[in-house]
């Protein structure tokens, strides 16, 4: 009966740590840049569309599912990755400056459209 429940035991561990290793918990920055780009994209839309009444509040989570699907990464993954790269400030916020650098851009270009 040991041997049954030692041998669960380690199966159980085997296959826990060959799922963790499938899970993302770091993006090369060129990665973290284009989801960070898309999040504060999809934030604005939903916020906007939102406010006017377009979509219902229910309707939200939608809009993100599918951004994170887009960069196939799943919601605990993300948070993950956010934790993980919160934590290394300097890289974290020189990241966050192209972000912000790539945003303003993509404005101006539309902008520059009308």
């Amino acid at each position: 009966m040991l041997r049954i429940i030692i041998g669960f035991i380690a199966l159980f561990t085997i296959i826990s740590c060959s799922s963790e290793k499938n899970k993302k918990t770091r993006l090369s920055e060129e990665e973290m840049i284009e989801l960070l780009v898309d999040m504060h994209k999809t934030d604005a839309l939903v916020t906007r569309a939102v406010n006017r009444g377009e979509i219902e509040e229910e309707e939200v989570i939608e809009y993100y599912k599918g951004m994170l699907k887009k960069h196939n990464i799943s919601r605990e993954e993300f948070d993950s990755v956010i934790d993980i790269n919160s934590h290394d400030f300097k890289n974290f916020e020189k990241i966050y400056n192209e972000v912000l650098m790539r945003l303003q851009k993509q404005e101006d270009t539309i902008l520059l459209r009308k």
